[in-house]
């Protein structure tokens, strides 16, 4: 009879994060330190090669073909948010295929990806915002459509 304690244990093994300059290690991360961590991660290089993974894994080619197709039925709406921006691969398609009266509000938890996907898309329509996810400064309803591409794995 096979017991639990025959089994070998293949659960990942827990890489401890080390705290930033001038930071005491506090154990496991809560919700703010982990903010923080995703923060620091898109404010270095992972986040300036953002764009060029997007499109090698195909992310921003499918979203140019939904978007294209209007198989999301955007230009229809007049307020859209576009959380978790990043550097503006859906906000840019989003530029190309709402009407000229379209408000477009982009948010990031990244003041650099913010500032990249400002830089990127020249687009006046377009406003831009620091803000979490967790904690969005808006009230219900203030949009007609909002746009989450690739942020749930944080």
């Amino acid at each position: 009879m096979l017991r639990a304690k025959d089994i070998p244990d293949r659960r990942p093994k827990v890489i401890p994060i080390r705290p930033g300059p001038g930071r005491k290690a506090r154990g496991l991360l809560g919700r703010s330190g982990y903010r923080n961590n995703v923060r620091r991660l898109y404010d270095g290089p992972a986040g300036a090669i953002l764009r060029v993974t997007s499109v090698l894994s195909l992310r921003e080619p499918m979203v140019a073909w939904l978007v294209r197709k209007g198989g999301l039925g955007i230009g229809q709406y007049g307020r859209i948010l576009d959380v978790g921006c990043g550097s503006g691969q859906v906000l840019g398609h989003l530029t190309r295929c709402t009407s000229a009266d379209t408000s477009l509000i982009a948010c990031d938890l990244s003041e650099t990806m913010v500032r990249r996907a400002r830089r990127r898309l020249k687009d006046a329509r377009a406003k831009y915002l620091c803000a979490d996810i967790a904690r969005l400064p808006f009230a219900d309803g203030s949009f007609d459509y909002i746009t989450c591409g690739w942020v749930l794995e944080h």
